[in-house]
């Protein structure tokens, strides 16, 4: 029997090494707009325009551009069109509820802290019902499947 890997999702993990984790937080924190399902505070979505979080950002991009490169995609590039925080404070029930980025190409977690680990549903769940967990202080990029994380920025 041969099997033919049809449909497989890929996460690509990125370590940043350059930027200031410890400074970017009150950076982000200044845009917490809401609590969300009073289980996490979060931010406006257009975080990838503030001039102060330019730094993060290239980084970013930069990892979006090697996963363009590695996965040979057959188009010009990936813009990021939306971006926000969200901080699950250190207390029982401060979690992210699972959630779908369906509308996105890539989607991607940047943790500013240790957080919690971050759980990714496959995303064809009559395929398996199994979950792979993910857990770091890197930025992790993927398919627009479903995840759920802790503290995450």
């Amino acid at each position: 029997m041969k099997v033919i890997p049809t449909f497989p999702t890929e996460l690509f993990e990125f370590k940043n090494t350059e930027l200031d984790n410890d400074a970017l937080i009150p950076l982000c924190e200044q845009y917490a707009d809401h609590v969300k399902h009073s289980d996490t505070i979060s931010s406006m979505r257009n975080l990838h325009d503030k001039k102060e979080l330019n730094p993060l950002f290239t980084w970013i991009n930069d990892c979006i551009k090697q996963v363009h490169v590695q996965q040979k995609f057959d188009c010009d590039g990936f813009k990021i069109t939306s971006s926000w925080f969200n901080r699950a404070l250190p207390r029982e029930g401060m979690r992210l509820q699972y959630h779908r980025h369906s509308m996105s190409f890539l989607s991607g977690v940047y943790y500013l802290t240790e957080g919690a680990a971050t759980v990714f549903e496959d995303p064809v769940k009559q395929r398996t019902k199994a979950h792979r967990e993910e857990r770091g202080k890197g930025w992790r990029t993927g398919g627009g499947g479903g995840g759920r994380g802790g503290e995450e920025k």
